[in-house]
């Protein structure tokens, strides 16, 4: 979780060993790191493999995930959703 004083601008939930369930940052604290350093959390916290689902129209996590080193591994469509789900991996040593 990051704080900027009592107020949480981003947090990232790691689930069993290797699915990242969440990874938010508040809309007005995004391109300040916020996310790379939950994602450096997340990754230290791994068993050294991640995977994180993510959906078609959303191409800035797209690309902010690729940035981290991940790779798409599949896709899929939601069924709650109706959206087009990338499944994306990334495979590497804790940093």
């Amino acid at each position: 979780m990051c704080r900027d004083g009592g107020r949480v601008v981003g947090f990232a939930c790691l689930v069993g060993d290797g699915e990242e369930a969440a990874l938010f940052v508040a809309p007005e604290r995004q391109c300040e790191g916020i996310g790379t350093a939950l994602l450096d959390w997340v990754k230290e916290h791994s068993k050294g493999m991640l995977t994180v689902g993510v959906y078609e129209e959303n191409a800035r996590a797209r690309a902010f995930y690729r940035r981290g080193g991940f790779e798409e591994i599949g896709s899929r469509d939601d069924e709650l959703t109706g959206s087009r789900e990338y499944w994306t991996e990334w495979k590497g040593e804790s940093i």
